[in-house]
């Protein structure tokens, strides 16, 4: 390598080519600057975010994930905020579960815009858009809707475990 050769001077060829022999082992030189843009694992994540490849990964995780209790609710249009705990339908309805859980995966839809809090009425809300699709990966075990919009519905399910095996506070 040659050490006279100012800062902010570019390699010449024949210097590319014998630190490329020195790293590599191969003679084959790659285009002037292609080493930069596949350098480093931080660009490597960036650039599977920036092309959806970490999200659909998520997805693929989280759908493989089957927790043994699952429960399904429809709230109708309110202006009193309602409290349900999950489980309740399958507990009261005739579920083969019949018991309060957990919730580790919530799917909410809403026809209406609506507000929900989770767990406590005293936590943030939460505005769920008409027409779209949230989900949620925490531990929920009261569902609270705020509001719902004129003669909106808003469903709701869940999927999760017992209390106890919730893992709560850790």
């Amino acid at each position: 390598m040659n050490m006279s050769r100012p800062y902010g001077e570019p390699k010449t060829e024949e210097e590319r080519a014998a630190t490329h022999e020195a790293l590599y082992g191969s003679s084959g030189l790659p285009p002037r600057g292609s080493g930069i843009t596949n350098y480093g694992v931080l660009n490597r994540i960036a650039a599977m975010i920036g092309s959806g490849l970490i999200k659909f990964v998520n997805l693929v995780v989280n759908a493989n994930r089957d927790y043994p209790l699952h429960d399904y609710h429809k709230f109708v249009d309110t202006d009193e905020p309602i409290a349900y705990t999950v489980g309740t339908d399958n507990l009261t309805n005739g579920g083969d579960q019949k018991k309060r859980f957990t919730s580790k995966s919530t799917l909410l839809f809403a026809t209406q815009a609506c507000t929900v809090r989770f767990n406590n009425s005293n936590n943030v809300t939460q505005d769920i858009l008409a027409n779209t699709w949230y989900e949620f990966y925490q531990n929920i075990h009261t569902l609270i809707v705020v509001t719902i919009g004129s003669q909106g519905i808003l469903y709701a399910y869940f999927e999760g475990t017992l209390p106890e095996e919730a893992r709560l506070g850790a």
